[in-house]
């Protein structure tokens, strides 16, 4: 859908633009609006990207990843935006780090300040947020979840459909994490709009199983993100 959908009629001694092609297509609606759609679409695309590599590092170790690797403790040791990176043309940055080692060990945390273009915020406020390796993009996590205990999920596991279940979310700005610790969105099912939407931040980008993403805002019901949040939307 282009701004040339959009075809002027005469009613009458009037001209009527009929807006609903754009209307029914929030990404080029968000466009129109200028800089703030970039950076929403932006960030679509970032996220997009990321689910895409989940999907290369699904086909390589038949599983998606978990949301980290742990140690002989059952400890989290690196989140899975680092477990991806060779699947984002950042194989050399993998090499890097030392993968039975925590996040900010001596040798680890000195890789935060490497965080790839592709987990920052396009926004310029949030350019601090971005230099001190800090990420909007994370996956929600807890019961239910495609992200829940130390053993990725494959595509079977995910009864709901990858076109129906969530995979990686845009958090707002104060919810988000460095990039490299094994921390992500903690989800209330009560209140699962909490952390990604409020009155500020109207609306947020979700990236879903399938490699889909879509615009969600404070309309969206409750228990339409709580059933796509879960694998399974019965739990």
């Amino acid at each position: 859908v282009t701004i040339n959908a959009v075809k002027p009629a005469l009613v009458g001694s009037d001209v009527v633009l009929d807006l609903g092609p754009l209307l029914s297509d929030k990404t080029t609606l968000l466009e129109l609006l200028g800089p703030i759609g970039s950076r929403q679409t932006q960030r679509s695309n970032n996220i997009r990207q990321l689910v895409l590599a989940m999907h290369n590092y699904e086909s390589a170790y038949k599983s998606f990843p978990a949301y980290a690797n742990f140690d002989e403790d059952g400890e989290p040791l690196l989140s899975w935006r680092v477990h991806i990176l060779p699947f984002i043309e950042q194989n050399e940055l993998y090499k890097q780090f030392k993968l039975d080692e925590p996040w900010n060990s001596p040798h680890n945390i000195e890789l935060v300040s490497q965080m790839p273009e592709v987990y920052a915020d396009p926004s310029r406020k949030l350019a601090d947020l971005n230099k001190a390796g800090m990420t909007r993009c994370v996956v929600p996590f807890g019961k239910g979840t495609m992200f829940h205990g130390e053993e990725g999920v494959t595509f079977k596991q995910i009864k709901d459909g990858s076109s129906n279940t969530i995979g990686i979310v845009t958090v707002l700005p104060e919810k988000a994490v460095t990039w490299t610790q094994p921390i992500d969105w903690d989800v209330d099912l009560e209140d699962p709009k909490q952390g990604i939407l409020d009155e500020e931040h109207e609306m947020t980008s979700v990236a879903f199983a399938d490699g889909s993403v879509h615009f969600f805002g404070l309309e969206t019901l409750n228990e339409q993100l709580r059933a796509l949040l879960t694998k399974d939307g019965s739990d």
